[in-house]
């Protein structure tokens, strides 16, 4: 996510490493000493599709289960997050995860765990670097964190090793291709080392934030092998204007490294797509759009439209001013609709009746703007705010000229070529078609002044043909447009021999060339040169032109 995102990164920096006294009950499981009341059963045995999750709190399995309840929602997968401010043993020692992986047993949820790849220490100190990691230097942290997950219980646990990597608020962010280059190679070493562990099944969320970046993203990848899942945090905000739900939406999915980017890469590498964290989002620096029914709908519409291997709701208010529990009572429209789409038996989808599209304005360019008959022009539409779909439709005095023409998902730009455009004046119109639900057709008419095109007229040097018994010339000229230097034929050229040597016309042929012949008398004086003429018509405009004799 762009600026803000920061924000609502203190909820891993809540995840503290508490002082809290745990016990072995045996077969692994941790429970805190003292404690005499049983787990809290939080997670469906029966799974949603595509099964769901929630971020209720760390370790807060109650949590979960007064969400489903609130929610009607199947929730079969808890999100949490590994400490990151105690060390690489404050993340993987069993001891000090004890607080955290306790509650979570006999709960019956499927982890989903973001895993720091460079914890720091209580002061916020790093505990390492990218580089080293990709020296394999923190394995035996990692092959330590395999062991404890394991042994509580833990080892289909989804892991989201270094979350949101290309944001710049986490130890091992990366801002560069040599940081991504070193992110990659710690991945594989994270990934071998914990695979090696026996009982081990988890899954590897490669989980980026999404956005505005200066290195490439795919320099970040670890590779196939390397990499169950590919997801991406979506929070309902937006920095553009204006602010509306549907502007905020097409923010989401077009930004770069955005939704469609990511339903892109994952079917490249032939992997499924995660949600891993989601949100509507109501903001102290207004950014947020609140109570935002049309995009919990957007979501359940994306979700179903797409390959999505599990989702999880943040149902957490985070201080300072950003908050985003459905449950927390400021959002009972997002609410009854994530209940219709989420609830019970629902599977994801968009709700009924559909929401209404937002408006769009569509800008018609025209290059060249002033052209000559002949030309061809380059007919220009942009559709704002980018839809990322549906088609353009050019016409010509109310004609359609030619089929439809895609927008560009990148640009919101469609582009059409005219040509055959009379000399006159004519309106272009550009009319865009809306897309479902989520768009409204626009249009936007240009008038255009197409002029008749001046033309060259060639003449040959020729020379008097002679024979005992008669005498000729044989004059010939090429007319061309200066618009398109291309042959003009069809047209009637006047040819006049000087010194009384008479006059023909011809027309020109495909090539543009026009010739004939005129006889001399056998005494006659012979002509010097010649002339021809082209009167020109409602296309092209005169010329003339001249050559010798002999």
């Amino acid at each position: 996510m762009k600026e803000g995102t920061r924000v609502r990164r203190h909820l891993f920096g809540a995840v503290l490493v508490l002082a809290v006294s745990f016990v072995s009950t045996g077969g692994g499981a941790l429970h805190p000493a003292g404690a005499t009341s049983s787990p809290t059963r939080a997670c469906s045995a029966t799974p949603a599709s595509p099964p769901m999750g929630v971020y209720a709190g760390a370790a807060a399995p109650q949590g979960v289960a007064d969400f489903a309840t609130t929610t009607g929602a199947r929730v079969t997968l808890a999100s949490d997050y590994l400490p990151g401010n105690g060390g690489f043993a404050g993340m993987s020692d069993a001891q000090q995860l004890s607080w955290l992986l306790g509650p979570w047993q006999g709960s019956g949820c499927q982890l989903v765990l973001g895993v720091p790849m460079i914890p720091t220490d209580s002061n916020g100190n790093p505990a390492g670097t990218l580089a080293n990691g990709a020296k394999g230097t923190y394995n035996s942290s990692f092959t330590t964190l395999a062991h404890t997950l394991v042994n509580a219980g833990f080892g289909n646990a989804v892991l989201r090793l270094g979350w949101e990597f290309d944001g710049a608020w986490f130890a091992w962010s990366v801002s560069n291709n040599t940081d991504a280059a070193n992110f990659a190679t710690y991945w594989q070493q994270i990934v071998t080392a914990m695979r090696a562990v026996a009982g081990a099944n988890f899954k590897f969320d490669w989980n980026p934030s999404g956005g505005w970046i200066s290195w490439n993203i795919n320099d970040a990848y670890p590779g196939d092998a390397y990499v169950d899942y590919v997801g991406l945090d979506r929070y309902d905000q937006t920095w553009n204007s204006p602010q509306t739900p549907q502007v905020a939406w097409n923010d989401l999915t077009t930004m770069p490294d955005g939704m469609n980017w990511l339903a892109g890469f994952g079917s490249a590498h032939g992997k499924a797509l995660t949600l891993p964290e989601w949100g509507v989002s109501l903001r102290s620096d207004g950014h947020g759009l609140g109570d935002d029914p049309y995009f919990v709908n957007q979501m359940a519409s994306w979700i179903a439209s797409n390959n999505v291997a599990f989702t999880s709701y943040l149902n957490a208010d985070q201080a300072p001013g950003e908050y985003h529990a459905l449950t927390d009572g400021q959002f009972p429209n997002a609410l009854s609709t994530f209940e219709a789409l989420f609830g019970g038996s629902a599977s994801p989808g968009p709700t009924s009746p559909a929401t209404t599209p937002m408006a769009t304005s569509t800008a018609l360019s025209l290059s060249p703007s002033a052209p000559m008959f002949g030309q061809t022009v380059s007919a220009t539409a942009t559709v704002s705010p980018n839809p990322s779909g549906g088609t353009v439709q050019m016409s010509v005095d109310g004609t359609a000229v030619g089929s439809p023409v895609a927008v560009a998902p990148s640009t919101g730009v469609a582009v059409a070529s005219l040509s055959g455009l009379a000399p006159g004046s004519h309106q272009v119109t550009a009319t865009y078609s809306g897309q479902g639900s989520s768009f409204e057709p626009s249009a936007a008419t240009v008038a255009l002044q197409v002029s008749p095109a001046p033309t060259n007229l060639a003449a040959a040097r020729t020379s008097v043909t002679s024979s005992l018994l008669s005498r000729s010339v044989t004059m010939t000229a090429t007319l061309t447009s200066a618009a398109t230097n291309g042959a003009v034929a069809g047209q009637a050229v006047a040819f006049t021999a000087n010194n009384g040597g008479g006059t023909c016309s011809a027309t020109t042929s495909s090539s543009g060339a026009a010739t004939c012949t005129v006889k001399l008398g056998l005494l006659s004086a012979s002509p010097t040169s010649y002339s021809a003429a082209y009167a020109g018509d409602a296309d092209y405009l005169a010329s003339n032109g001249s050559a010798a004799v002999g």
